[in-house]
């Protein structure tokens, strides 16, 4: 795999990196949490594990409790999470809660958390506040392990400018979904130590010949249909328009030229001692 700046493409990209889930709080979810967008998500779960070994999304979890029984495993999710109780395993526990206020768990409860595509349940005012937070609820020398997404797929010039259009009507209303540019900076600035990081790509569509990237067309047009109605109202077009030219970009990225989306992997860890150099003591 090559980096510049992450930015990457699937054919110079070394597979075999894959750790991640999602762990969402309930400032609005901008996908929403109907049946067909929970089918998508577990969809997705099922294509990350396949592609890069490990579980992802929300049933990371659940997939996590039921791989160590010893272990307590708490999900953090969107209110009215849909899900059968039937799959979860009795040492697995979903809370619901606001991100903008503290986290309902006492300070050095978890050794590990994983959090994953927070783009759109995040906003990027309240990233550095959240990150501290995750902190706080880490014991010291605990891992935080974070991979998202940097948005703006690279392809041919009707999806760079489809999705450079759908950045942006996202970046309008307060939500960063390019994580992927920065987020190995952003747990540094929160106080994170030992931060590594890896840029990986998903390729998209059915040019690059493999399951995968049929896949990941799928997924990507399923969740770009679900944010029709949010992106119409910033783009001021018409939802004819936007179906138009979102079947334009599948038939390009499946049929006329090859397209991927980057992602960053970062792990970091909590330190092992909270010293104040101030503090003569």
């Amino acid at each position: 795999m090559t980096e510049s700046d992450g930015y990457t493409s699937p054919d110079n990209d070394e597979r075999g990196l894959g750790w991640m889930d999602n762990k969402k709080a309930s400032l609005p979810y901008i996908l929403g949490n109907s049946w067909k967008e929970i089918e998508r998500r577990k969809t997705q779960h099922v294509i990350f594990q396949y592609a890069l070994g490990r579980a992802s999304a929300g049933a990371w979890a659940m997939d996590i409790a039921g791989l160590y029984p010893n272990c307590i495993v708490d999900g953090i999710d969107v209110p009215q999470y849909k899900f059968n109780k039937d799959d979860v395993p009795n040492n697995c526990n979903f809370t619901t809660c606001t991100i903008t206020e503290p986290l309902p768990f006492e300070d050095s409860t978890f050794d590990y958390v994983f959090i994953r595509h927070m783009g759109l349940a995040v906003k990027a005012e309240n990233w550095p506040a959240f990150l501290i937070e995750l902190k706080r609820v880490m014991k010291p020398g605990g891992y935080l392990e974070w991979m998202d997404t940097d948005g703006a797929f690279h392809g041919g010039p009707e999806v760079t400018k489809f999705m450079s259009d759908v950045v942006g009507a996202i970046g309008k209303n307060g939500y960063d979904i390019r994580l992927a540019r920065h987020n190995h900076r952003m747990v540094a600035t929160a106080g994170f130590s030992d931060v590594t990081h890896n840029v990986f790509s998903i390729p998209i569509g059915s040019l690059w010949n493999e399951v995968i990237g049929r896949a990941f067309s799928n997924d990507f047009h399923q969740g770009l249909q679900s944010l029709r109605n949010y992106i119409l109202l910033t783009l001021n077009i018409s939802t004819e328009e936007y179906d138009r030219r979102l079947t334009t970009v599948v038939h390009e990225w499946n049929h006329v030229l090859k397209a991927f989306a980057n992602h960053r992997i970062v792990v970091s860890r909590k330190a092992l001692y909270n010293i104040d150099i101030d503090d003569p003591k």
